[in-house]
């Protein structure tokens, strides 16, 4: 059960940001701070913020944690860049 839930959430972050698994910014996708960003946070909310806000942010959530919150940061802003996202409002054509 825990696979298929685990599964279903790896489609769902596909769905959100596409290259989030592929340049795999933290080591768990269902890690505490990787879960948090992809669930509580927007694509716009991530990229409006600067590099030393994100690196902030990722050093808080991760609770100092992590041996160079830049260098995630920096991938979390390049799976932000290179994903494309799935429209949010789509129709069925006429």
């Amino acid at each position: 059960m825990i696979a298929r839930e685990s599964t279903r959430f790896g489609t769902h972050v596909f769905l959100k940001w596409s290259d989030w698994q592929r340049l795999a910014p933290f080591s768990d996708l269902l890690g505490a701070t990787s879960a948090t960003l992809l669930t509580q946070y927007s694509t716009a909310d991530l990229t409006a913020l600067s590099l030393p806000q994100l690196t902030d942010l990722i050093d808080r959530l991760g609770k100092r944690r992590f041996s160079d919150p830049l260098a995630t940061a920096r991938k979390v802003q390049q799976a932000l860049a290179q994903s494309y996202p799935a429209a949010p409002h789509w129709r069925r054509p006429s």
